[in-house]
């Protein structure tokens, strides 16, 4: 996976971002004001309950149609949450880029493990975020990714609700702001802009408007210069 290329699913999206089913209206750009409306998203857990689509393969139905508990994940969740991650961008765990990656993660001191979170449905883990220190300049932020959803539970919102539950999440933690690395025709539903609209330089200049920002309540638009994540990205290649 050389995040040099144009492979803009590396750090922060699979397959469901491409026709994945909202539960829930999208929130509007300004998150403040999708506070005002929809409420703080609890930062402990939620129940999202997925709504059933036509789909072929029986055990995807199966999923589907389950409640899906969006919740911090626990110490006993980490092999299930690597093998999501594995499972979401089609490799075998073990030579997975994305599984590595969050191994390292766990290991460095950018690990946020408030800012870990999974879908549960069914008592399996089907999905896993994860939110990393980053910065811009000197100035402690987040960077996003990876987002994965095994492929059963891909196109049925699991995906979107993560993203409202990082966010929510983020924010209640006092963050100014996320990053990620991303299609702009996903996330910007969620509210995020390219980063040179709030003057944020991607780490790789190549990555252009797939390099993205959602401003939090606690940003101020003094928060500018060069971002950069947590050491193990700089390891992905």
């Amino acid at each position: 996976m050389a995040l040099d290329q144009h492979d803009y699913r590396s750090l922060g999206e699979t397959d469901e971002t491409a026709g994945v089913a909202d539960v829930s209206p999208p929130p509007p750009r300004d998150f403040a004001t999708q506070k005002r409306k929809y409420g703080s998203p609890s930062t402990h857990q939620f129940l999202l309950v997925v709504q059933s689509k036509t789909r072929d393969h029986k055990s995807a139905r199966q999923v589907a149609s389950a409640p899906v508990i969006i919740r911090r994940e626990r110490a006993t969740d980490q092999d299930a949450s690597r093998a999501v991650q594995a499972a979401a961008f089609g490799q075998d765990e073990m030579e997975a880029a994305e599984a590595r990656l969050v191994d390292e993660l766990r290991e460095c001191n950018g690990w946020l493990p408030a800012l870990s979170w999974v879908a549960e449905s069914g008592g399996r883990v089907v999905g896993h975020n994860v939110c990393t220190r980053g910065h811009v300049d000197d100035v402690p932020c987040v960077g996003l990714g990876p987002l994965g959803v095994i492929p059963d539970s891909q196109h049925t919102g699991v995906g979107s609700a993560l993203m409202h539950a990082m966010i929510g999440a983020a924010d209640a933690a006092g963050e100014p702001l996320i990053a990620l690395l991303g299609d702009p025709s996903y996330y910007s539903r969620f509210g995020f802009v390219p980063s040179t609209d709030l003057r944020i330089e991607a780490p790789k200049v190549q990555w252009g408007p797939h390099f993205q920002i959602l401003p939090l309540t606690a940003w101020n638009d003094s928060i500018t210069g060069s971002f950069r994540y947590s050491t193990p990205f700089d390891n992905v290649s």
